[in-house]
């Protein structure tokens, strides 16, 4: 599965229109979802973004095989074209001075570039300049690996955005949004369909499922889950046994499905700790 990140709706808009999406509302995004792609609309800001993305992973945790794309506009300085896309390989945050790098193991038909995000617009960007990307970035790491992290840029300005309008920042997304999906697709498809957790994870997904008389869907989300608490602190079994214990269920008693859903509801909640 797809899932598309972008901080404004005419950045959101051509892949909205690209695919037949739901809209869940959520407390911090706009979350919109379909059989193939999830789309987030966090907002602007540092902020936004984190907050964003760390409640759309808790609210549908993400899977093996599932690719997290940052979309959007940005400036850039002299040597870049307007409407050109960017592949982004080097992300540095202006405000705290760390950088960050996704991991390109598969060749781009876009330009591989560098991102500075600021706090705010930059009138005259030395690279690439955003407002989201590192916070994305950041946040989406703990869900998912870095390999499966790819931010796309496109060029809108050189640092004056008072010409730019909404239909323009919508038709520039919309040019470049077919190679996009085409080359995480791509990627997508090479990716195991295995879940990476080890035995003892495993089992207690087992015991949880058992326990919450878990439909096949609830089996598969608090799969799920477990996999994010592996890849986040690598230690999803301990996790799991300290929900378990912390429920009262560790003496090994199932419930009725229906309690099971609202627990399942809790372990949502507890991935956020």
């Amino acid at each position: 599965m797809l899932w598309f990140f972008t901080a404004i709706h005419p950045e959101a808009a051509p892949v909205l229109s690209h695919y037949a999406m739901k809209r869940t509302a959520g407390q911090f995004a706009d979350i919109f979802r379909c059989d193939e792609a999830i789309l987030v609309l966090t907002g602007s800001g540092l902020t936004h973004v984190a907050a964003a993305v760390a409640e759309a992973v808790t609210l549908v945790p993400p899977g093996p095989r599932d690719i997290f794309i940052n979309l959007g506009i940005c400036g850039a300085p002299e040597g870049y074209a307007f409407g050109e896309c960017c592949r982004i390989h080097k992300i540095t945050d202006a405000v705290s001075g760390r950088d960050f790098y996704p991991d390109l193991l598969a060749d781009s038909a876009f330009r591989e570039a560098v991102l500075t995000t600021y706090g705010k617009p930059c009138e005259a960007p030395e690279t690439l300049a955003d407002m989201e990307g590192s916070a994305f970035f950041e946040t989406a790491v703990k869900a998912v690996p870095p390999d499966r992290i790819f931010l796309y840029k496109i060029v809108s300005d050189h640092g004056d955005t008072d010409a730019l309008t909404p239909q323009a920042v919508t038709d520039l997304i919309g040019k470049a949004l077919p190679g996009i999906i085409r080359e995480a697709e791509q990627y997508a498809s090479l990716l195991p369909e295995q879940d990476g957790l080890c035995r003892e994870a495993k089992a207690a997904v087992d015991d949880i499922c058992r326990l919450l008389d878990a439909s096949v869907t609830m089996q598969s989300e608090i799969t799920k889950l477990a996999l994010y608490f592996e890849l986040r602190d690598g230690n999803a079994a301990e996790r799991l046994r300290a929900f378990l214990k912390e429920e009262g269920l560790s003496d090994g008693q199932p419930i009725r499905r229906k309690e099971g859903k609202l627990i399942l509801e809790r372990l949502r909640q507890f991935c956020l700790r």
